[in-house]
């Protein structure tokens, strides 16, 4: 088979809804024959697409079901369905009870809209390493838990300005928002030259007093990060980079890599500055069959933890 489960009406044969559940037993996506839907969120949107038909002198486009999110991701009308045993009824019902009050609308558009007025606070640099590509099966988590940190940091008063969110793929924030261009900094196509421009972007904004976290989530080994499918960042690299940054602000680094210990020696012994690492310089890091650290560490900041107790708990 496909992998999927689909639901049928037994009483005139017409499909009534598809589910498929990734082999990561994280993603999943359920959509109907017309192609409304819900997922997991994240990167499980990309998990279907269209053919858009360009004529017989055209090659067909394929769009991602993220690129439709606005008007096909529909949770209410998936969750009618088998309610209503008809797709057009579920429709029905669904927008029925959608309430659009000009109030409402206002309120809800303030808290997704961009905002790129600086807090004060500092400024955050969050890199998610090691290309998408589909021979990478650790990406869905680093882009889960680069987003997931971004979040965080919003929600502690970091404005968009203030994150330079560097990653393959769009954000999702606040949680409940959808993929935004508007808040991806750098795609990661170049990402030597990404990575310098936002370090002296982030040199030039920060202010005495104020803090600077960097957070990184990839593949490495010992001495060096894999910063894209072809392309390594060695420690000496990484420590020139973060050399630029002003000594008179508290710096936050934290790398969550296999091998991240392995940096240390390089990254530590900086006035003002604290390194994090998930894992010691002979270990790996990351494990699909429990928590991560990532997970744990940001779970326990959410919690009011600071970040020395975030850490110890996060490493059990």
């Amino acid at each position: 088979g496909d992998g999927t489960i689909r639901w049928y009406n037994m009483e005139n044969g017409n499909e009534l809804l598809t589910f498929f559940p990734h082999k990561d037993g994280r993603r999943w996506l359920a959509w109907t024959k017309s192609g409304y839907y819900m997922s997991s969120g994240g990167e499980a949107d990309n998990l279907i697409g269209w053919h858009i038909n360009k004529g017989k002198d055209q090659a067909a486009q394929f769009l991602p079901g993220s690129a439709l999110y606005e008007t096909h991701k529909r949770p209410d009308v998936v969750k009618k369905i088998l309610m209503t045993m008809d797709e057009d009824e579920a429709i029905r019902l669904a927008n029925s009870e959608r309430v659009e009050v000009d109030d409402a609308i206002e309120t809800v558009k303030d808290k997704y809209e961009l905002n790129l007025n600086p807090s004060g606070l500092g400024k955050a640099i969050i890199v998610a390493a090691s290309g998408a590509q589909d021979s990478n099966p650790l990406f869905p988590y680093t882009l889960e838990f680069t987003t997931e940190m971004y979040r965080f940091l919003y929600k502690k008063g970091f404005s968009d300005g203030d994150v330079i969110f560097m990653n393959p793929r769009l954000p999702i924030v606040p949680a409940d928002n959808y993929p935004d261009a508007t808040r991806q900094d750098f795609q990661m196509r170049d990402p030597k030259t990404e990575l310098q421009q936002a370090i002296a972007q982030a040199s030039q904004d920060l202010q005495a007093g104020e803090q600077f976290v960097f957070f990184l989530h990839g593949h490495a080994r010992a001495d060096s990060v894999r910063i894209s499918k072809t392309e390594e960042m060695s420690a000496q690299e990484l420590k020139a980079l973060l050399a630029q940054i002003p000594t008179n602000v508290e710096q936050i680094i934290i790398l969550d890599t296999c091998y991240s210990g392995s940096f240390l020696d390089e990254l530590a012994g900086v006035p003002n500055r604290v390194v994090i690492t998930s894992a010691d310089a002979n270990s790996q890091a990351w494990s699909a069959d429990s928590m991560s650290f990532a997970d744990k560490f940001i779970r326990q900041l959410r919690h009011g933890s600071s970040l020395a107790e975030a850490f110890e708990l996060s490493e059990r």
